[in-house]
């Protein structure tokens, strides 16, 4: 049991890791996307 409540808990440290990853990589991106127009 306790093991599974760990594994949801890094799951969702992974998932907001995983969130965090994309925004900063899109981001920058569109943000030259809008300065190269």
């Amino acid at each position: 049991m306790s093991n599974l409540k760990w594994f949801s808990f890094s799951e969702e440290i992974l998932n907001f890791e995983a969130r965090a990853f994309v925004v900063f990589f899109m981001c920058p991106s569109s943000n030259i996307a809008s300065l190269n127009h």
